[in-house]
């Protein structure tokens, strides 16, 4: 009894940990794009990279990216910035942190202005946004094709019905 109700207890917080896992990466996901977004804007306005990434942990507080952020300025503040965002791409494991995280790394080393990046980057998260919403939109539309047939079977039958009603039991009127 003992060993069964271990094995169910492992199962379990091996699921729950796992979802929680899929739910903070969700969430950091979605909340990135936005944060980039932010980054470029106020770099734009002249922010620097520091002050610019400060505002967008302070925007996304509270959540995964909020602390993801946070960890990012503490390690910006004990060396050196490719070492933090490395890291940062490192514990996230997405692949849009990992595509501008190496744009940063590579424009800075060619001089490009980070807000630049940041503004192309966030242009290119959107798109993928775009292009996902597209596809489930085309996913969608085709899941529902079935369904929908079915229900316009079931309400040709409803209105058929009567009709077809008379005319098998009452074959005179």
């Amino acid at each position: 009894g003992g060993a069964m109700a271990f094995f169910i207890y492992e199962f379990m917080a091996k699921r729950l940990l796992k979802s929680t896992a899929i739910r903070r990466q969700i969430t950091l996901k979605r909340r990135f794009a936005a944060a980039v977004d932010l980054m470029a804007l106020m770099m734009e306005v002249g922010a620097g990279f520091q002050e610019s990434l400060t505002v967008a942990a302070e925007e996304a507080r509270g959540n995964p990216l909020g602390d993801e952020l946070a960890i990012v300025r503490r390690d910006l503040t004990m060396g050196k910035r490719e070492d933090a965002l490395r890291n940062f791409a490192r514990r996230t494991q997405d692949d849009d942190i990992e595509e501008v995280v190496m744009s940063v790394i590579e424009g800075e080393a060619l001089g490009t202005p980070l807000a630049k990046i940041f503004r192309v980057q966030a242009e290119q998260m959107r798109q993928k946004r775009t292009q996902w919403a597209e596809k489930s939109s085309a996913e969608a539309e085709v899941a529902l094709v079935f369904p929908a047939m079915l229900i316009m079977v079931a309400c040709l039958i409803l209105v058929a019905a009567p009709f077809l009603l008379t005319a098998i039991f009452n074959p005179e009127g």
